[in-house]
């Protein structure tokens, strides 16, 4: 048989050579539509487990019937891995160590790392755990684990994020907070919004600095809609969003005098939001009762 070498050292056998199996007879059409998983690619990977079926390998098969010599590794005198691609069977040059001897992977990010239970621990010398503990205190970028951040380096962080929002730099606005921002253009308001404003070390998606009035668009999930999620946070980024929010009406409200008012994806989606709206901004006396109201047009 002929086999092809590439530049990167590896051989691959064609494809051509797989379209019929020499074993039962099998044709390529009946091995495609009586193997039809989605996560194989392939027609190859098809050709493989269809050789599976039948209780062969693919070095077996290419040794006894197409009569190719598998390469060995060197560093474990096994038979290399190899992968299916669409022009032919590639084979490696090597083979992991860890790899079982059924399986046919070459690659390493492909490969589950098998630890041996009965592996000695590595121990390390009081000596040794001062250094390292030495060496972390005076390095000079203070890695991320050998201490936590001070609160002044915290706040540093969250000033630098909302400067970045107040910026643009992140560039993610979602759906809802245009629709605010289109309803909120067609009102005649004594002080205008602005979006994304800084509030010293947070941000927030309308703002009135005149009044101290904030609009605030609340996601359903990351913020936790109360009648959604009535016992609160139930996963990790709830949680942490959670507190997030907690802090910024602390910090916003409690000490700076803000007024929020927080308006709710399943509002903004349903556009009962513009009247909800309408009574805060006429309650906040932010409405221009001279000039008329245009009509709600809700859906």
């Amino acid at each position: 048989m002929t086999t092809t070498k590439t530049a990167l050292s590896t051989y691959f056998i064609p494809q051509d050579l797989f379209k019929v199996c020499l074993v039962d007879g099998a044709t390529f059409d009946s091995i495609t539509s009586n193997i039809k998983d989605s996560k194989e690619r392939y027609y190859l990977s098809k050709f493989d487990k269809h050789l599976q079926n039948l209780g062969l390998t693919m070095q077996d098969y290419c040794e006894k019937y197409l009569n190719f010599k598998w390469p060995i590794c060197p560093k474990t005198n096994q038979r290399t891995g190899f992968a299916p691609k669409g022009y032919g069977l590639k084979i490696s040059t090597r083979r992991n160590s860890r790899i079982e001897d059924h399986d046919g992977t070459m690659f390493l990010h492909k490969t589950k790392k098998i630890k041996n239970p009965n592996a000695p621990k590595r121990q390390f010398s009081d000596e040794h755990r001062t250094k390292i503990a030495l060496s972390r205190k005076n390095h000079p970028l203070k890695a991320r684990h050998s201490q936590k951040h001070t609160e002044e380096t915290k706040l540093k962080m969250a000033e630098s994020t909302a400067k970045g929002w107040a910026a643009g730099r992140f560039n993610r606005r979602p759906s809802t907070e245009i629709k605010v921002e289109d309803f909120l253009k067609t009102l005649s308001l004594t002080s205008k919004f602005t979006p994304q404003f800084r509030i010293d070390y947070f941000t927030v998606d309308f703002a009135c600095p005149e009044f101290k009035i904030a609009i605030e668009c609340q996601g359903t999930f990351f913020h936790i809609d109360p009648r959604v999620y009535p016992n609160g946070p139930i996963c990790a980024v709830q949680r942490r969003n959670f507190g997030r929010d907690i802090a910024k009406r602390k910090w916003c409200v409690d000490r700076m005098g803000w007024v929020i008012i927080e308006l709710w994806e399943t509002e903004i989606n349903d556009c009962q939001f513009k009247e909800i709206l309408l009574c805060k901004l006429r309650e906040l006396n932010l409405l221009n009762e001279s000039v008329s109201v245009l009509p709600l047009t809700l859906p």
